[in-house]
């Protein structure tokens, strides 16, 4: 999980199941750093058979904000802002408006 955390990011969710069909059966869910925590806690849920499920990395939400902005940034030598954030929101799926707003400096809204 310490691996995990450090190559993919704390905040990639993820579930751990542990014991599946058996008594001492567990499911916990929450991003991985949230895993780790309840697992170091809890000395028990470092014993057994693990299942260990990642959520994909995604191509959209934050993570891929500043990618977006280098690539309009890029388009903008090309076509005006406003095309150019279009542009870009379009392939990392982003609202235009708001990777516009932040091309321009404004703050979110």
């Amino acid at each position: 999980l310490a691996d995990f955390e450090a190559v993919l990011g704390g905040d990639r969710e993820m579930a751990l199941c542990r014991e599946m069909t058996k008594q001492f059966e567990t499911v916990l869910r929450g991003s991985v750093a949230a895993v780790r925590a309840r697992v170091e806690a809890d000395a028990d849920q470092r014993k057994g058979e693990f299942v260990l499920l990642l959520s994909g990395c995604g191509t959209s939400g934050e993570s891929s904000l500043p990618e977006a902005l280098e690539l309009a940034r890029a388009l903008q030598e090309y076509m005006g802002a406003s095309q150019a954030a279009r542009v870009a929101a379009k392939i990392h799926g982003l609202s235009r408006r708001d990777l516009y707003a932040a091309l321009e400096g404004w703050p979110e809204t």
